[in-house]
């Protein structure tokens, strides 16, 4: 969904199932088959085994106050297999707390503005 400096090819296989899926909802949406894509970051089940430093910068990306947990994708899930959804189709869903909403810059930002007598530049 975004680019960074490390971890290329996990980054071209997601970029891959995306268009893949949009593909698909191309090829096969008139026979009344959708394909979607759910794009999420940690829960906070899989982040108990991520170092220190990398769940701050997560929480620090984060518009909501807490990481999603496991529920909140199967929530979209059961949406997105349900017929309430019979319009979406070729869609990518972020799933993410905000985390792909904003400039990567966002939070240095917030900082440099914070700082006492900061309020311009």
């Amino acid at each position: 969904m975004l680019g960074e400096m490390t971890l290329t090819a996990y980054g071209a296989s997601k970029a891959a199932l995306i268009n893949l899926s949009r593909f698909l909802a191309t090829q096969y949406g008139t026979q009344g088959i959708r394909s979607n894509v759910i794009g999420f970051v940690l829960s906070d089940n899989a982040i108990e085994t991520t170092p220190q430093a990398v769940k701050d910068v997560l929480r620090d990306h984060h518009l909501n106050p807490e990481l999603g947990s496991p529920r909140d994708i199967a929530n979209v899930v059961a949406f997105l297999a349900s017929d309430e959804s019979r319009f979406i189709n070729g869609a990518m869903i972020p799933v993410d707390g905000g985390f792909t909403a904003h400039q990567p810059t966002m939070v240095d930002f917030q900082r440099l503005f914070q700082a006492p007598g900061s309020n311009q530049l």
